[in-house]
């Protein structure tokens, strides 16, 4: 979903962000868990994808602290979207190659 959710903003606005929230508390209430996670995503492999999109710089990514009340922001870098845009992408169980 969050791969989704970058490429719909990258189309729109290469500069604009969108907001996560890294707090692991947020995506275990009930309400929001019936809402947004009809896939069954877990919080672990949302952290995961997103820390491992950063790594490799396919993401820009401003970290806040959810504790503050402010989400961190990420968004597309071109190197991503170039990486899709080939088809040369497969998705593996914790990992993109």
């Amino acid at each position: 979903m969050v791969i989704l959710d970058l490429f719909k903003v990258y189309f729109q606005d290469k500069k604009r962000f969108i907001g996560i929230n890294r707090d692991k508390n947020f995506y275990s209430k009930a309400i929001l868990a019936a809402r947004y996670n009809s896939n069954e995503c877990t919080y672990r492999l949302l952290v995961d994808v997103l820390d491992t999109l950063n790594k490799r710089k396919m993401i820009e990514e401003i970290k806040r602290s959810e504790f503050s009340g402010r989400v961190s922001r990420i968004r597309m870098r071109k190197v991503l979207f170039k990486y899709y845009e080939k088809g040369t992408s497969t998705l593996k169980e914790n990992q993109i190659e």
